[in-house]
């Protein structure tokens, strides 16, 4: 897919909105998912209008983002719900209040992490999206969904950029649960799996040093059965001097998992996963032409290096 100059600025601008210069966690903000955002937005049927030659002077095309679009294609009626309509966030306690010295880890379906860390951002927590799949840009069945995290990140843009966060705000980093992927592999499908390494996230060293020595993980259950990726990032945490504890209120106990530290690890959790040239995973399973040859596409803006085009902030 080409990209007009439109959407890569539109692009752009959401993702800094996401990543804010003056949050000192924005460096780890992943620009992966708001490369082909639009892209991603219109896998799912979102009514944003997007920019086409014949509606280019259209308001709605000059100010997509504005607080009256946001409100009208959430379907409520004005500004104020969107920026109020309360999202559940009970499990940090009745009332939420910020914790300086904690940060939290959202391990929950993708687009229900956007909206909590909205809902954290509205008390004092930074929000930091670490999606690293990267959205297909045809419409193709992906093995892990992106369409309704590209539309909430789009949604819910303009509320957050409302909201004051103070530079030295404790993180909520977002994951997607579902990023080891829901669906049969078969050949055509997107596959845009990912894990989660240590390197993806802040050092125990820098959280120590920034007044953050707690993390709170909030999962989708009460099981604290944690997927295998992210056992050995909340691992070097705890080894690190950091406690870690669920949503529920329970210490995570500290058990060291299988291969840690160790390059075959690595090698192993990498295996079968598809980097995409433009930064993230991303890329078709080749399919099968008539003449016995394989072929695949590839999405994103093309080749930009390892964190995509627009790089890491800060």
């Amino acid at each position: 897919m080409n990209y007009n100059s439109y959407e890569i600025n539109e692009n752009m601008r959401i993702y800094k909105i996401w990543a804010p210069q003056n949050c000192i966690w924005s460096r780890w903000a992943l620009p992966v998912v708001f490369m082909n955002l639009s892209a991603g937005m219109r896998n799912s049927g979102n009514t944003h209008p997007i920019y086409t030659p014949t509606n280019a002077f259209s308001p709605d095309i000059l100010y997509p983002y504005s607080a009256a679009n946001t409100a009208m294609n959430m379907g409520v009626d004005t500004v104020s719900q969107v920026l109020h309509n309360p999202v559940d966030i009970s499990w940090l306690g009745e009332p939420a209040q910020i914790k300086k010295d904690t940060a939290i880890i959202l391990e929950i379906p993708g687009e229900q992490s956007v909206r909590e860390a909205v809902e954290l951002a509205k008390i004092g927590y930074c929000p930091v999206p670490l999606f690293n799949g990267v959205a297909s840009d045809k419409n193709a069945m992906e093995m892990v969904e992106t369409n309704k995290i590209c539309s909430e990140l789009y949604n819910l843009s303009n509320p957050l950029s409302q909201l004051r966060i103070a530079d030295d705000a404790p993180p909520v980093f977002m994951l997607d649960s579902r990023r080891k992927g829901e669906r049969i592999f078969s050949k055509g499908t997107y596959d845009n799996r990912w894990n989660i390494y240590s390197q993806d996230m802040p050092s125990a060293d820098f959280l120590h040093s920034h007044g953050i020595h707690h993390i709170i993980l909030r999962m989708g259950d009460s099981t604290g059965i944690l997927a295998n990726d992210l056992q050995h990032v909340i691992y070097r945490y705890q080894e690190n001097g950091i406690t870690v504890s669920l949503h529920t209120g329970t210490t995570l106990l500290k058990v060291k998992p299988h291969s840690y530290k160790s390059t075959a690890y690595r090698l192993m959790t990498m295996f079968g996963l598809k980097r995409n040239s433009a930064g993230g995973f991303g890329a078709y399973v080749p399919e099968e032409t008539h003449g016995g040859v394989y072929s695949s596409g590839s999405g994103s803006f093309g080749s930009y290096g390892r964190y995509g085009r627009y790089g890491r902030m800060g």
